[in-house]
C-alpha cells in the first residue's frame, strides 16, 4: 500500500474526469467538481490528466505517504501540513516516505490532492 488514510475528512471522494458518451441513456457525467484544477494537477505530477484524484470538501483528510512521491494541491485554498511543514498549492510537491501530511479548510469549494503514479494511488 503506498497512501494509508489515517482519517478521511468530511467529504474527501475519488474522482476523475468523469464519463462521457453515455448520457443518451441517462447516465451523468459524474466526475470531479472541478475539471481544470484536476487536469493541473495531474498534470504538474506528470500523469494523464484524466487520472483520478482525491476531491475534498468542508475538512481534508490526513494521509501517510509510505513512499517518496510527488503530490499536487489545485483547487480551493487549502490548509495542508507534511511534517508540520506547510504546502503550497498550484505546484508539484516532492513528499519524502512516512511524512504524516494533513489538510484542514474550512470552505465548500473542492480542492484536489493529485499524486504522481496516478490510479495506483487507488488500487482496485
Amino acid at each position: 500500500m503506498s497512501v494509508e488514510i489515517l482519517a478521511p475528512g468530511m467529504l474527501t471522494s475519488v474522482q476523475d474526469a468523469g464519463r462521457s458518451g453515455a448520457r443518451a441513456l441517462g447516465v451523468r457525467v459524474g466526475g470531479a467538481a472541478d475539471t481544470y484544477s484536476l487536469r493541473v494537477a495531474n498534470l504538474l505530477v506528470g500523469n494523464d490528466q484524466d487520472t483520478a484524484a482525491m476531491e475534498i470538501t468542508l475538512s481534508g483528510p490526513s494521509l501517510r505517504l509510505h513512499r517518496a512521491t510527488t503530490i499536487a494541491l489545485c483547487g480551493a485554498t487549502i490548509d495542508a501540513h507534511a511534517d508540520g511543514i506547510a504546502l503550497p498549492g498550484w505546484r508539484p510537491i516532492a513528499c519524502p516516505p512516512d511524512a504524516p501530511s494533513r489538510s484542514e479548510r474550512a470552505g465548500a469549494a473542492p480542492a484536489r490532492i493529485s499524486r504522481s503514479m496516478g490510479a495506483s494511488m487507488f488500487p482496485s
